[in-house]
């Protein structure tokens, strides 16, 4: 038993994600998977009563016998139970084999099977003389069948890449690997191996680029090949370049539980899952999700922040989207969610009161140098539009910010927009080079003060509220880019100023869908870094949402975001697989994005990395969550009728998840 598990660590050395079966296994459940080749059975096992637990593992070898036959084996068991049974090996595979191989062939068989996987790595000689061989073997075939020889010389030509590859190439993923894939049936009537082993060929046949050998082949050897350390014991196995195996094996993913879980899923293995987004020996709490739309990027979100919100009384969070998405999500929080437009419903003021600036003041400092500086990169959103803004406009711009600040009678006040438009355009600089900015400058914040956005931008009060959700939709801005990255910019200061004022223990999650189409609005500023910055300094974390890697990676200040980002949640993709490498993801990593899965109503698989650890997680849609999620013309015609007829917003949620999902 330790050499098998030494072997199992230094498989998962060679290849990590790689194993006999879709999920790690310790001993005991190895001890068993082996258990079950060595005794084999039908679903329900016809042995009784069962092996003990007790057994060594030879012991348990010995516990049935094998007689081979011309025909295949029987196995005998010491009660009196006797098995036929028929092996088969893949004879060749696909150039490029992937994990959806042989789904067909597993679909299709409908008799009782055990399918063994087995890995090993030859020696150069042996895989030189396998190689070898298929080509000789492709040569004399060639001869019988000329009709078949321009294929089989393309198999050649493949054969000569495929040594040239693993010899002579020293990129990496050339390494070759031998796969043993063999195929047990087995059954207490004899008779019905035939048909068995018909249907068998029949599902084959479905695989395109796989074949089964019909020539007679002794069975002992072929069973054993599919036991650890035996592998080579058949020479009916296939090399297999390392680059090409992950995206054949299944994967390992269950990685240990996080010291103090909070959030909790599912792998794909139906695998419980409990993850610390805010472990302190993160470098910071920043995270992307990508997804197309209806990909699950959205529930996941509103997972991620539900678990949040549910974990501590002293967490918060503010989303920044557009179209209602987390409007039914803010009810069922008691939180606020507000529709930003221009018709005076709401107004912002991007200057905090000046209490707030002198709270954090410290060697001499007028004001607190952090709040001074995020401020003035919120400034910076008005003017970039209008032109560049360089290190002489912001000394400028934050003079002038000090003076009206210094103005101001009472520390409970705060200056507007207005106000600081007047100060630039009076300004007196060294010389006539600062005369000239401070005056443009002056100019374009006066036409935000006293155009159509006055009522938005200049308003004394500015927004307050108490609520630990707040969701802002910005959908009626669409047509307004540069405003949506000046509101963004001031949402993004105010969750700031809620983790400044908090106790040690908040945290806030600072969220934004449509990450790509912020970014172009903040083109030009430093308040991105500011934010990334001061987020982490202060103990918050941002998490950007996008359909597309493409997309994000366009916009100029995406690097500055991807930096500052230390997990990534990935969907199903729609377009830009090509660029997740420019995202740091490995081949394999991009060959899982590929295989996700989701099933509405039902779940959505993303692909989760943290760092350098990735899984799969499997996000389960049980009916609250559904129903707080979904967005469709014909759900949302059914939510407001369940809350019309049970009398309310709770009271028609609850009638809907004892329901069920509304598949």
């Amino acid at each position: 038993m330790a050499d098998l598990l030494d072997t199992g660590a230094l498989l998962e050395q060679l290849l990590p994600g790689g194993g006999i079966e879709a999920r790690r296994m310790d001993g005991t459940e190895l001890r068993e998977h082996l258990s079950a080749i060595l005794n084999p059975s039908l679903p329900t096992r016809l042995w009784s009563p069962s092996p003990d637990p007790r057994m060594t593992l030879s012991e348990e070898l010995a516990h049935t016998s094998f007689t081979e036959t011309p025909d295949g084996l029987v196995a005998r068991h010491p009660d009196g139970g006797v098995l036929h049974g028929r092996m088969q090996s893949l004879r060749s595979w696909p150039s490029d084999p992937d994990r959806d191989t042989l789904a067909l062939f597993l679909e299709e068989a409908d008799f009782s099977h055990d399918l063994v996987l087995n890995l090993w790595k030859p020696p150069r000689k042996k895989t030189l003389d396998a190689v070898q061989s298929h080509m000789t073997v492709s040569r004399f075939l060639g001869l019988l069948l000329p009709g078949r020889s321009y294929r089989l010389e393309n198999d050649q030509r493949q054969r000569e890449r495929f040594l040239e590859a693993a010899f002579e190439d020293d990129r990496e993923g050339g390494d070759p690997f031998a796969v043993n894939l063999c195929l047990s049936f087995w059954s207490d009537n004899e008779s019905d191996l035939t048909e068995m082993g018909q249907e068998l060929f029949r599902a084959y046949s479905s695989v395109p680029g796989t074949l089964l050998a019909h020539e007679p082949y002794r069975q002992w050897p072929l069973f054993l090949s599919g036991l650890p350390l035996q592998t080579d014991a058949s020479d009916r196995w296939e090399t297999i370049l390392s680059g090409s195996l992950p995206l054949f094996l299944p994967v390992w993913d269950k990685s240990p539980d996080d010291e103090n879980p909070w959030f909790w899923s599912h792998n794909h293995l139906d695998e419980a899952v409990g993850l610390d987004f805010w472990n302190p020996f993160y470098p910071n709490h920043n995270g992307l999700i990508l997804g197309s739309s209806g990909s699950g990027k959205s529930f996941a979100s509103k997972m991620l922040l539900g678990q949040f919100l549910s974990q501590n009384e002293n967490h918060e969070a503010i989303v920044v989207e557009s179209g209602e998405d987390f409007e039914k999500f803010c009810r069922f929080f008691k939180g606020r969610y507000v529709k930003i437009d221009l018709g005076g419903a709401f107004s912002l003021n991007p200057f905090p009161e000046r209490f707030r600036l002198l709270a954090g003041r410290k060697n001499g400092d007028r004001y607190d140098p952090d709040i001074l500086g995020l401020l003035g990169s919120v400034l910076e959103t008005f003017l970039t539009p209008s032109f560049p803004v360089g290190p002489l406009h912001r000394r400028i711009l934050l003079a002038c910010v000090e003076t009206i600040y210094d103005r101001l009678e009472d520390d409970k006040r705060r200056p507007v927009l207005s106000m600081l438009a007047q100060e630039l355009l009076a300004f007196r600089g060294k010389d006539r080079e600062d005369e000239t900015l401070s005056y443009a400058m002056g100019k374009v914040l006066e036409s935000w003060a006293t155009g159509i956005y006055q009522d938005l931008v200049n308003h004394p009060g500015g927004f307050d509220y108490t609520e630990r959700l707040v969701a802002f939709d910005l959908s009626a801005l669409e047509s307004h880019g540069a405003l949506k990255g000046i509101v963004f910019a001031f949402i993004g200061s105010l969750s700031l100023f809620r983790l400044r004022e908090g106790g040690a223990d908040r945290k806030l999650y600072l969220v934004f869908d449509e990450a790509h189409r912020i970014l172009r609005e903040l083109k030009g500023t430093e308040f991105l870094s500011n934010l990334y910055r001061t987020v982490r300094k202060w103990g918050g974390g941002v998490v950007a949402i996008t359909q597309s890697p493409a997309d994000l990676l366009e916009e100029e200040l995406a690097a500055g975001l991807l930096n500052n980002t230390f997990w990534t949640w990935v969907f199903p993709l729609a377009n830009g697989h090509e660029r997740l490498a420019e995202l740091g993801f490995d081949e394999r990593e991009q060959s899982l994005v590929h295989s996700l899965e989701r099933v509405r109503g039902a779940f959505s698989e993303g692909y989760l990395r943290i760092g350098t650890d990735g899984r799969i997680l499997r996000l389960e849609a049980f009916p609250l969550a559904f129903w707080l999620g979904t967005r469709s013309p014909d759900e949302d015609r059914t939510f407001r009728e369940a809350e019309k007829q049970h009398g309310g917003f709770l009271e028609g949620l609850r009638f809907l998840s004892r329901r069920g999902e509304g598949r």
